[in-house]
């Protein structure tokens, strides 16, 4: 229920910019110019096509658009969908490497708003390259302000989200605490 809540609440705006985090438009409620499917080479035969496209067909400078008002379609999103067979590495290492090319690669360095297990699996996701621009994570959780997140040899501290440089990368669960800060 969350999913479907999140995925259908976001504005124009927000379909772009959190593309990262997961597929903004559910796939089978897509309409797409045959020119557009074809630029972007059509699906990939591996898992997370519908991702992979969406990524790639925004890459390319394709818009998102969702039609506001009465429903066209309703997708009843079930435990027995294949999407539950992908483990969530293969998402984020999907999603890691298309946030480098879009975003990353343009930035000298960067901040990974949220310490807990989503930031430092998008660190690890990282490559190499793109983790040695990370200068730290910030955070609300006092235990961990302080603190070094030490993988292999990359030791990155954790700093209060007061104190924290743009730019950032937000790795935070949504909608767990009722509206408080997260």
């Amino acid at each position: 229920a969350r999913y479907i809540s999140w995925v259908n609440g976001m504005s124009q705006e927000q379909l772009v910019l959190q593309r990262f985090r997961e597929c903004t438009l559910v796939m089978p409620t897509w309409f797409i110019a045959r020119s557009d499917f074809d630029a972007v080479g059509g699906f990939r035969e591996e898992q997370c096509e519908d991702l992979l496209f969406l990524l790639e067909h925004v890459a390319r400078g394709g818009r998102l658009h969702r039609v506001e008002g009465d429903p066209l379609l309703t997708y009843t999103y079930h435990a027995h969908a294949a999407s539950h067979s992908i483990s969530r590495a293969t998402l984020l290492r999907h999603r890691a490497a298309a946030l480098e090319r879009a975003v990353l690669g343009g930035w000298q360095t960067f901040s990974i708003w949220g310490a807990g297990r989503d930031g430092r699996a998008l660190f690890k996701a990282l490559s190499p390259e793109a983790r040695r621009k990370v200068s730290c994570f910030c955070d609300v959780d006092e235990c961990k302000v302080g603190t070094k997140y030490q993988y292999y040899e990359y030791s990155v501290p954790v700093i209060h989200w007061r104190n924290v440089n743009r730019p950032l990368i937000t790795c935070v669960a949504l909608d767990r605490t009722d509206g408080a800060f997260e």
